[in-house]
């Protein structure tokens, strides 16, 4: 998936070694099915690399967050929290 979204390899790798990589394609890949253009798809792939760091899923098992824990550790992007509301349920 990265792959078609980018073209520099950094930008490609970058996104492969992020935390939560599976679910971050799971979403994507869904997004794409519903029809999102690159460019939307580029934007929301970059959102969800930076929520996963922001929730500290590098290294972390896996494990469900309540809403207060996700707005706690997104307070100041307040943008990406309807996104992570959609991660969940792709």
């Amino acid at each position: 998936m990265f792959d078609q979204l980018y073209t520099a390899p950094v930008a490609i790798a970058r996104h492969r070694s992020g935390p939560a990589l599976e679910e971050r394609l799971a979403l994507l890949t869904h997004l794409a099915d519903q029809g999102y253009p690159q460019r939307g798809l580029r934007a929301n792939a970059c959102d969800l690399l930076a929520i996963a760091h922001m929730l500290g899923l590098t290294g972390r098992p896996r494990k469900a967050f309540t809403l207060a824990q996700i707005k706690r550790a997104l307070a100041d992007r307040q943008r990406l929290f309807p996104l992570t509301r959609r991660w969940p349920h792709a």
